[in-house]
């Protein structure tokens, strides 16, 4: 029981490393914005800024679809542990 909670907890934490990921792009996003708002939109850094923009979406669009794989991983996880439980039979 104590081995099957132990990876559960895991799969837990792979998701929230994944989220944690996603949260600091959008934190670097927001400064970016901040950034392209104050320069001229014919400039190297904010074409700079774009392509980089760019990138982090991509990023962002790749770690949605392994939150949602750990999402379905965790729930598959949940049930046989709960299966698990409801079938240990103590003697």
């Amino acid at each position: 029981v104590i081995k099957r909670k132990a990876a559960h907890g895991q799969l837990i934490a792979k998701r929230g490393e994944l989220e944690r990921q996603v949260q600091i792009i959008f934190d670097e996003q927001n400064r970016i914005r901040q950034n392209m708002a104050q320069l001229p939109k014919d400039s190297d850094l904010f074409r700079r800024y774009v392509t980089k923009f760019n990138e982090q979406e991509d990023k962002i669009d790749q770690l949605r679809e392994q939150i949602k794989k750990a999402i379905a991983d965790e729930t598959t996880g949940r049930n046989a542990l709960n299966k698990y439980l409801v079938e240990l039979e103590l003697t």
